[in-house]
């Protein structure tokens, strides 16, 4: 039996504002996510891989990086 046309309408609208207010309900409660700037970070360090050199092509100097950064991640 098809469905009469004034009761599609009515199940249509109800999709229709169903959508709008969870929407509109996910939206508004959705937090920030700005990420802090890295000068605001309790502890530096560096990120490296085995190949990775300084900014100059020189090897990374090893001591100077344990004398200035609390830690050193490697990726091998």
């Amino acid at each position: 039996m098809p469905m009469r046309p004034s009761h599609a309408l009515r199940l249509a609208a109800l999709g229709v504002a169903t959508a709008s207010l969870t929407g509109g309900a996910l939206l508004s409660t959705a937090p920030e996510s700005a990420a802090a700037p890295p000068s605001s970070y309790a502890v530096k360090g560096i990120d490296t891989s085995h190949h990775n050199h300084d900014a100059t092509g020189q090897p990374i100097d090893w001591k100077r990086v344990a004398q200035k950064n609390a830690f050193t991640f490697l990726k091998a």
